[in-house]
């Protein structure tokens, strides 16, 4: 069977095309959910004949609630999670690599998060190709350390996801997340972990997909001196571009 790919799409006209044909279309099975999108992106989305889930509710958490709904039994098997202006490297090894890594055998749910290269936003003029390049190899670091280090914290890539919830209680678990935002991948795993499941930060760049910047960055200079201020500021760029009736994950 093809994997589910979930794709929440929020006025994405203008790079929903791209994404869909970047995806392998006898490896996966795209699921876009049109959340309160008042552009062309539904639209697009029809055209590839791919499902398409409409919502006037805005947000990626509530999108991605409803469209597991949506699946009913198949929500309990392995699927992907994609941001509608991202796009596998490698789409067929990177969706295939990504189920093994689920470990499809193992009944226990588990969540992993994959590599992103991260690309200039042309429609962010703060944007350039050394922040991009800068925010990659800082992701990366951080999930390589996460990996060989004890009790290091795990950097989560929200572009670039998969699930295997396997159980009632960690499907529950995920549908009864309030509407967190930003990082709604953190606690959509912490709700993995909780239920008896597991968390694999990835380096496999098998896995790896390209995604242009959604805020702007402080210099690279930054990154290295003081990497703590530009994942404060990363995170209260997100914030102030929060969706209607969001709250971030620490207000939890």
């Amino acid at each position: 069977m093809k994997t589910p790919v979930i794709i929440p799409a929020y006025n994405e006209e203008r790079r929903i095309e791209a994404t869909l044909n970047s995806l392998s279309s006898s490896e996966v099975e795209p699921i876009v959910v049109v959340n309160g999108s008042t552009d062309g992106t539904a639209a697009l989305a029809h055209s590839f004949g791919v499902e398409v889930i409409e919502t006037e509710r805005q947000g990626k958490m509530p999108a991605i609630q409803l469209c597991l709904k949506e699946m009913g039994a198949r929500a309990l098997e392995p699927f992907i999670l994609l941001d509608a202006d991202t796009r596998p490297v490698f789409p067929k090894l990177w969706s295939s690599v990504m189920l093994r890594a689920l470990q499809p055998e193992d009944p226990r749910p588990r969540a992993i998060s994959a590599p992103v290269l991260f690309t200039k936003n042309d429609e962010d003029p703060k944007s350039t190709h050394v922040t991009a390049a800068a925010r990659s190899v800082y992701r990366q670091v951080h999930g390589t350390l996460a990996r060989v280090m004890p009790g290091a914290e795990p950097a989560y890539y929200g572009p670039n996801q998969a699930y295997k919830l396997a159980t009632n209680e960690a499907l529950q678990a995920v549908l009864a997340l309030d509407h967190i935002w930003p990082e709604e991948d953190v606690a959509m795993t912490k709700a993995v972990i909780a239920h008896g499941g597991s968390f694999l930060q990835t380096i496999d760049n098998r896995m790896i997909v390209t995604s242009p910047e959604s805020a702007a960055f402080a210099p690279l200079i930054d990154y290295i001196r003081r990497p703590n201020d530009v994942h404060a500021s990363v995170a209260d760029a997100y914030r102030r571009a929060a969706p209607p009736d969001s709250r971030p994950l620490e207000a939890i």
